[in-house]
């Protein structure tokens, strides 16, 4: 394992090559997860120059398949990036269907959380959106009189307008409007909302609460969607997801 000196300088030295990668110039979450998961392989021994040493770490760390797979696609970006030939190796996602909560288990979450990470969470609710589109919204993207957002999309999605309940617009007209942005510190939400998830959790008896990650959520709506309106084209289409994972999940009572 590199020295803790060393170790630091590579992973700051990492940051700054792949910030100046056209691919990543606008995409500052991935830098995060970037900077986690070359933490790491550094620490369980990989050699980031030697590409089969690299794969074969990547195999053995106990991480989701999901997150092998991103590794991996990080991975083709530096070794690409610092002109190391390598094959990407394969994986595929876990196919275990998503822990779908009860909309008492949403509200019971919501209801404990703090003014702003409960706002941000009833937003997640209402729209299914991702957690990096609530973060970037403005409040310009808010319509208080119709009761619209504007959600901006990320990834492969579809930017679209949804409505918000009225619970939703009362919780946003208590935020500060002091910046132009709602959630100033997205990253910071998310620790605070670990914290007081574990305190939700304890509180009410219900180790479930643990099981709603900001993901949750959109499977939550696609579920409800798909149950309230029985059409899985438009579900697929604001989702863009495989009905698949969710036929055996249908709303839980």
């Amino acid at each position: 394992m590199l020295p803790k000196i060393q170790l630091s300088r590579l992973i700051f030295d990492c940051e700054i090559r792949i910030l100046d990668y056209p691919i990543f110039t606008n995409e500052l979450f991935l830098i995060r997860n970037y900077k986690v998961y070359l933490n790491r392989l550094l620490k369980d021994g990989a050699d980031l120059f030697d590409p089969e040493n690299t794969k074969a770490i990547l195999a053995d760390i106990s991480i989701s398949k999901a997150s092998k797979k991103l590794v991996a696609s990080l991975l083709n970006t530096w070794f690409d990036y610092n002109k190391i030939f390598w094959k990407k190796p394969y994986y595929s996602r876990d196919s275990e269907v998503p822990y779908i909560p009860t909309e008492n288990e949403i509200d019971q979450l919501i209801t404990g959380l703090g003014k702003k990470t409960a706002t941000y969470c009833q937003i997640l609710k209402d729209t299914g959106a991702r957690a990096g589109e609530v973060s970037r919204l403005r409040w310009s993207d808010i319509d208080f009189n119709r009761k619209m957002v504007n959600i901006r999309a990320e990834k492969r999605s579809n930017g679209r307008i949804l409505p918000l309940s009225d619970k939703t617009i009362n919780m946003l007209a208590n935020v500060s409007h002091k910046r132009d942005t709602i959630f100033n510190c997205p990253n910071g939400i998310r620790g605070t909302y670990y914290l007081q998830r574990k305190r939700i959790a304890e509180k009410v008896a219900n180790p479930n609460i643990l099981k709603i990650h900001f993901h949750t959520f959109r499977h939550w709506k696609a579920t409800t969607d798909l149950h309230d309106f029985h059409d899985k084209e438009r579900v697929q289409i604001i989702f863009r997801t495989q009905i698949r994972q969710f036929n055996r999940n249908l709303r839980p009572h």
